[in-house]
């Protein structure tokens, strides 16, 4: 599915009129050890011979060349060189909704009580209204074995939380590629908005509060990186929840012993990556077209 993603994102951005949101030049790998350059470098090598992934290798100097703005004596680096980088996902998102809108669909926002057979099909009930349809999709992210549960669906879903905040851009030498500092697991990206801090993976209860200990770890590390980082744009950190599998890949599929129901969750760190992909693996699907790839490897029936 990832080898489809660029296509997929590059022509639903077309048609909502969204280009300007992806940012061309891939991102930027960074490394303090040489030893964990080394290893790095090994495993890109695999990925490029197996997967067609394309990178470059740099040293010392080429990093500083690519981005000035950090801390000279780093070891190396690799540039990752295919992906696009969003600049505003919410602006993209609200894109591709006016996009749909456009074209017919409808948005409403409400909360799911229950999924139930109807009459025709099935009754979405909610808070607000009840809603007929023929078919349903659960793509609720780690929300979803809340509506499966009681489906009979019990996914083994765990979570992965994640934070970010806003910092304004260095005013002599504004970083210009995504850089993930390998040997810490923290990012900072050029956004519309400033440069993103996003931190490693926080193991905790998807409904627990939010806790201010991996933003304030990532912050420290970063302005090492970054010294010229600038303040925080932000009130509040932000704070996601990613919806993790076992395996690692999503649940795609009609729903075991519900003729139609849907399941589209389950993306891991992969949800706005495999968002357009997903939709249209899942419309051949609907529609009885033999679908692009093989959808097995993410029926529901494997838990």
């Amino acid at each position: 599915m990832i080898a489809h993603c660029l296509d997929d994102h590059l022509a639903l951005a077309g048609a909502a009129g969204a280009i300007d949101l992806l940012r061309p030049g891939g991102w930027l790998q960074v490394h303090e050890r040489a030893e964990s350059l080394d290893h790095a470098l090994k495993e890109a090598a695999y990925k490029a011979g197996n997967f067609e992934v394309a990178y470059d290798a740099l040293d010392s100097a080429q990093v500083a060349a690519m981005e000035c703005s950090l801390r000279p004596g780093l070891a190396g680096g690799i540039h990752w060189t295919q992906p696009l980088a969003v600049v505003d996902p919410h602006a993209l998102t609200r894109a591709y909704l006016n996009y749909f809108t456009r074209m017919g669909g409808e948005f409403r926002t409400s909360a799911v009580r229950s999924v139930e057979r109807g009459s025709t099909g099935w009754r979405i009930v909610t808070v607000h209204e009840t809603v007929e349809a023929a078919e349903v999709v659960v793509a609720l992210g780690a929300w979803s074995p809340d509506v499966t549960g009681p489906l009979g669906y019990h996914p083994p879903l765990f979570v992965k939380r994640g934070y970010h905040m806003h910092y304004a851009q260095p005013e002599a030498t504004p970083l210009g590629h995504p850089v993930l500092d390998a040997d810490q697991g923290y990012m900072l990206v050029p956004m519309q908005r400033g440069i993103r801090l996003t931190t490693g993976a926080e193991f905790a209860h998807r409904d627990a509060p939010p806790s201010a200990i991996p933003l304030t770890r990532a912050e420290a590390q970063a302005r090492r990186l970054l010294p010229a980082l600038g303040r925080r744009l932000d009130a509040d950190p932000w704070m996601g929840v990613r919806p993790c599998t076992p395996d690692m890949l999503p649940i795609i599929g009609r729903a075991p012993g519900h003729p139609g129901v849907w399941y589209a969750f389950g993306h891991c760190h992969q949800g706005l990556t495999l968002g357009p992909t997903t939709g249209r693996l899942l419309a051949e699907m609907m529609l009885g077209e033999t679908p692009f790839t093989d959808p097995a490897p993410y029926r529901p029936e494997r838990f």
